[in-house]
């Protein structure tokens, strides 16, 4: 951990390309010149610090030799040794006097010592020294006035030193202090860190923004090795010596506990900056640090692997002592390079490794990596897995590690959950560690080196022995197991794809006979690819949960086998013909061959199946009977090309289907009935479908308004509608009939200009585009809060828009000219600009008119300049800046605050709109608002964001201490300006008239001054966001049955609906969102059974937190999307 205490600004004479030299010192030889002089000139010269030390004795009487007062007038300091006989030269004395007229005139820094001698004896010029500066005190009132004495006399005991400690101790705080002040560890060379720039300029941007009226901390996230501590040291070294204090405290973790009873309840001093960096996030909401009277600033910074250039670099600089690759080498660099995944500390112990080695040992060290790594790599990143809290999270991580990295977390979680795993804890945790990772297609991620680190553990159960290992990953090894007759009670999972093994002659004549199987009781998880298997499926293990047999070579699944425990099935690429389960007595299931004509001994055979997958299998020609499957939630057959019959739901209790119809359509062997199966008219269909449906899409059907019944009120239990890419003019009426609706995609419907009164229960509403579109208006009904929408206005660029109650944007020139006055916008030269580009995620960059954005009460405008208005009279360099509301007759009606922000980079790119914060002190409130649009470029190379805040008195009045801060997750932005102005009541103006001009803007509902509940985090602290993402969307696990209809024309591609819905960023906590998540859903319910439900769950959490017990909570509702107490600065790399 680095604490650093009071930034200090560094005056002129820190900077050294005047000075000669750093330090002068002044001493009497005859007291300190062959001691402790001596000693102090050593250890100033062994620091890097240029002195000068007369080496010639000063005899007493003339002047002061002229190289003398050089040498004082060309250093940037000067340390004045005070001895006992010090005042008897007067050599001495003149060198005090220009040293002092020096501090004065040149603001030179001094530092008087007092050597054996008290600091009052000089003040009252008492003892040997006060006779001895008597004798010339004519002579120094001749030269300066009495005025300038006593100012010098002041002078002399600023930062004093008095010797009252151990010598060498006492000299090295002055070496300290004299780096400190002089900032002279700026010059010493410091670590070179590769690939670390962007991080750099984040952490120096972080150091440098700051208000002296709070304390900020950075937690920098990464997994061991990943260079975290490398980059605090790096910084610490570097702006260090700016701060009046400071500390390096390593190994933070083994003395937490000292800190929080250090800590207590008391806040750093304000003006501080703590740096923290950790493998684990639950530090910095556990440690006291976070938990004192005054709550610190809290910043994150992501630190991720490198990416290939820079990872070469730091393997050639270790390997070769040079940034380029020697000739030869490419090739096994390349391949080093991919092995390490940008790990910094892998890169370095390797290039150390093979510094000075041919390329044969080079290949042979790859070579060896491939079953095992480097031992030093291994023990670093093995402390994350030692530090996880419980078996249940480090079974998990092994498991995964072994079986289920880049699988779809859903499926995982389904499977894992069912060998009786905590994953609801569990998966946040690792998450949390930087252990695992989710990625964009919600599918585990992990590190390579994690992944062979969590293998390696396992290995080490039994290294000589695998059958008694827990897990058996390494195809090979299964292979050579399943043919040993050992006893296997030990492995709970195994896998083997016949594929992956090197020997081909191994993959057409092995045959698995099923008895290998038998004696493996607690087996859960079972992968076997492609692999020809005889016997009786009887011996199949009775425990497993997830089976996966990809290639499976029989036309219908045994009828043998015991499936009553497995929850996924995974049996995709196999030649089954035909999937259906019917009721019907032992003896005749004997007789039929194919899955279709079987019968099942037990009407519950798959009673525990919730997943099966059956994509790509190309004989597959028909489903039904999934009514005999209770548990099934998700069937997969996407891309079955024979599947002619289509699936006869019935009234299973299944949630989705994936079905991609678009191999299907273009299949040669396709016959006209698939193509029939899709209505060209949904009214003939529309009462066909079952009244249980929960989940139905009808998108890329070319429907068109027309298309739709009058009436969906018989789908009473339907909650997701997806009509997207069709050609739908306005909402359907036939859709507000849905009582239960409570998901509408209408993306991509181009031909879309209105959505008026869609059903009041409806929690997500999704408009998103990827072209321009005519949709202009969004309208909903009085009793519905439309604030509880997600409406993914990332897709919406638009120049002319106006979502009720939520945002209103408008070009600039249609802006009467009296709302811009009553906001205090005057003389907008800006306004000439015509144009401004603008990126909304998903859809890619726009050019538009310059707008108005209106949303909580916020008005603002983007354009591209490097002058603010002249009317904003408060400015500051950099991001932030502080001040007391002035005083006034009139009531504030609001501020105005803008920004000027600047990229590096050429003008095509697109800035990242920053966050603005806005405490106010005095009142304890703070609005952090996140705009609603994401990037903008108008081709400047500065960007100006320029809002007006509508604030009533209850939120700021004359007198309040405020604070605005900007952050942005791009670091290689940088505020240039941020300025703010007033804007008062006039009171000539008529009130009346005067509450007519923004009347219909304050009439809004979620403004700030009116209900901001729903955007509440915290007491006092709201995020104000109308954006929602995709990831957030909510959890679709409560669904009985689902449907998906497929265009007669399919495009070149089909987005899987389901698998982007199911995108939710469960790793998340909701530690401190509780009143605001549940408040929504009592609003929804309005039911006192749920609100006295919550209530005890509020209890229950809270004697958990008491009890010291960690609660974690996914936000599987998009209604618990989350708005963290502090602001997150995430480095993705993407």
């Amino acid at each position: 951990m680095v604490v650093l205490s009071e930034y200090i600004e560094l005056s002129s004479s820190s900077s050294s390309k005047d000075h000669k030299y750093d330090v002068f010192l002044s001493f009497r030889g005859v007291d300190t010149r062959y001691g402790f002089t001596d000693h102090l000139h050593k250890a100033l010269l062994d620091a890097n610090i240029s002195t000068f030390l007369d080496d010639e004795e000063i005899e007493t009487g003339g002047d002061l030799k002229p190289e003398l007062e050089s040498a004082i007038k060309a250093s940037r300091a000067s340390i004045i040794v005070l001895s006992q006989n010090y005042a008897n030269s007067s050599w001495c004395l003149d060198e005090l006097v220009l040293i002092l007229e020096q501090r004065m005139t040149s603001n030179q820094i001094v530092i008087p010592i007092f050597y054996h001698v008290e600091p009052t004896h000089i003040r009252k010029q008492e003892s040997t020294f006060g006779l001895s500066m008597a004798e010339h005190k004519v002579k120094m009132e001749a030269e300066i006035n009495e005025n300038k004495r006593s100012h010098l006399a002041q002078k002399i005991d600023d930062g004093l030193k008095h010797l009252l400690k151990p010598e060498t101790e006492f000299i090295e705080e002055i070496v300290k202090d004299i780096y400190r002040r002089l900032c002279i560890s700026s010059r010493i060379p410091l670590q070179q860190l590769f690939g670390m720039d962007t991080s750099i300029k984040f952490v120096t941007s972080w150091l440098k923004d700051a208000s002296l009226h709070t304390t900020y901390v950075l937690t920098i996230l990464g997994m061991g090795g990943i260079g975290k501590t490398s980059l605090a040291k790096y910084v610490y070294a570097l702006h260090s010596h700016e701060f009046d204090t400071s500390s390096f405290i390593e190994d933070i973790s083994r003395s937490l506990d000292q800190l929080d009873a250090l800590l207590g309840s008391k806040p750093f001093h304000p003006g501080s900056k703590i740096i923290i960096t950790t493998k684990d996030a639950w530090v910095t909401e556990s440690c006291a640090l976070f938990k004192t009277v005054g709550k610190p600033m809290h910043a994150k910074h992501l630190l991720e692997g490198l990416c290939e250039n820079e990872s070469q670099n730091l393997l050639c600089f270790h390997a070769f002592m040079c940034n380029d690759p020697k000739v030869g080498y490419e090739e096994v660099l390349e391949k080093l390079v991919k092995y390490c995944e940008g790990h910094p500390l892998a890169l370095e112990v390797l290039g150390k490794l093979l510094h000075n080695w041919d390329v044969a040992y080079w290949e042979g060290c790859i070579e060896g990596l491939k079953k095992e790594i480097s031992s030093r790599i291994r023990n670093v990143l093995r402390m994350s897995f030692d530090s996880l809290p419980s078996k249940n999270d480090r079974d998990l991580f092994k498991h995964i590690a072994c079986f289920f990295v880049g699988m779809d977390r859903d499926i995982t979680e389904t499977i894992l959950t069912a060998c009786r795993m905590n994953t609801r804890s569990g998966i946040p945790n690792l998450i949390d560690r930087c252990l695992l990772s989710i990625g964009w297609n919600n599918e585990f991620k992990m590190h390579q080196l994690l992944q062979e680190t969590g293998r390696f553990i396992v290995h080490q159960e039994s290294p000589d022995k695998p059958w008694k290992r827990s897990r058996l990953w390494c195809h090979e090894e299964s292979f050579k197991v399943l043919k040993q007759k050992k006893d296997k009670g030990n492995l709970l999972g195994l896998a083997l794809d016949m594929r992956m093994l090197e020997k081909e002659t191994l993959r057409a004549s092995f045959v698995l006979k099923t008895d290998a199987l038998s004696n493996m009781d607690n087996l859960r998880l079972l992968q076997l690819n492609y692999l020809n298997i005889s016997g009786s499926y009887e011996n199949f293990p009775e425990e497993l949960r997830w089976l996966c047999m990809h290639g499976f070579p029989l036309n219908s699944l045994p009828l043998d086998y015991p499936m009553e425990n497995l929850v996924v099935l995974d049996m995709s690429y196999s030649n089954i013909e035909s999937f259906g389960i019917y009721d019907s007595n032992p003896q005749r299931a004997e007789k039929r061959q194919k899955l279709t004509e079987s019968c099942l001994k037990d009407k519950r055979l798959l009673g525990s199946l919730k997943i099966l997958n059956l994509s790509f299998c190309e004989e597959l020609r028909s489903l039904g009977g999934f009514e005999e499957l209770p548990a099934l939630e998700r069937l997969i057959v996407t891309n079955c090309i024979g599947l002619l019959e289509g699936c006869n739901l019935g009234e299973s209790q299944m949630e989705i289907m994936d079905m991609d119809s678009r191999e299907i359509v273009k299949a040669k062997s396709s016959s006209s009935s698939v193509v029939e199966a899709i209505p060209s008219d949904l009214k003939f269909f529309a009462v066909s479908l079952p009244s249980s449906l929960v989940r139905l899409s009808l998108a890329n059907n070319n429907f068109s308004t027309e298309s739709f019944p009058l009436d969906f009120s018989w789908l009473f239990m339907l909650k997701d509608l997806n009509l997207d890419g069709n050609p739908i003019v306005s909402l359907p009426n036939c859709v507000r009939s849905l009582p239960r609706l409570e998901m509408l995609s209408m993306s991509e419907c181009k031909l879309l200009t209105s959505v008026e009164h869609p059903p009041y229960t409806i929690k997500e509403l999704d408009l998103g585009f990827s072209s321009k579109t005519l949709l202009r208006k969004v309208v909903f009904d009085l009793k519905m809060l439309p604030l509880k929408l997600s409406m993914l206005s990332d897709h919406l660029a638009l120049s002319s828009i106006e979502i009720q109650g939520m945002v209103k944007i408008q070009p600039m020139v249609g802006v009467e000219e009296k709302v811009l006055c009553s906001l205090g916008w005057t003389n907008l030269d800006f306004l000439n600009i015509m144009r401004v580009g603008t990126y909304f995620r998903g859809r890619g960059s726009e050019e538009s008119e310059i707008q108005m954005y209106y949303e909580f009460g916020i008005f603002s405008t983007i354009y591209g300049g490097k002058e603010m208005p002249n009317w904003i009279s408060c400015r500051s360099k950099g991001p932030s800046l502080s001040f007391t509301i002035p005083s006034s007759p009139n009531n504030l009606r609001g501020l105005n605050f803008c920004y000027v922000y600047t990229f590096p980079f050429p003008y095509d790119q697109f800035i990242l709109l920053p966050m603005i914060t806005i405490s106010n002190l005095t009142k304890n409130c703070t609005w952090i608002y996140n705009h609603y649009a994401y990037r903008v470029n108008v081709g400047e190379g500065c960007v100006i964001l320029l809002s007006h805040w509508m604030f009533g008195m209850n939120e700021m009045e004359g007198g309040d201490q405020v604070t605005i801060t900007t952050v942005t997750e791009e670091v290689e932005q940088l505020t240039e300006e941020c300025g703010v102005s007033f804007v008062f009541d006039d009171g000539n103006k008529d009130e009346e008239e005067e509450e007519d001009v923004l009347g219909y803007y304050k009439s809004w509902n979620h403004i700030i001054g009116g209900d901001l509940s729903s955007f509440q985090a915290t007491t006092g602290e709201y995020y104000l966001s109308s954006r929602r993402h995709l990831w957030h969307a909510p959890d679709i696990k409560k669904r009985k049955v689902a449907l998906e209809l497929y265009p007669k024309d399919s495009p070149t591609y089909v987005i899987t609906h389901v698998r982007n819905l199911q995108k939710v960023w469960k790793s998340q906590k909701l530690n401190w969102s509780w009143s605001w998540s549940w408040s929504r859903n009592i609003w929804l319910l309005g039911s006192l059974k749920i609100l006295i439900s919550t209530v005890l769950k509020l209890i229950i959490i809270l004697l958990k937190r008491r009890c010291g017990i960690t609660t974690s909570i996914q936000p599987r509702n998009r209604w618990d999307d989350q708005v963290p107490k502090e602001v997150l600065v995430e480095n993705y790399g993407v």
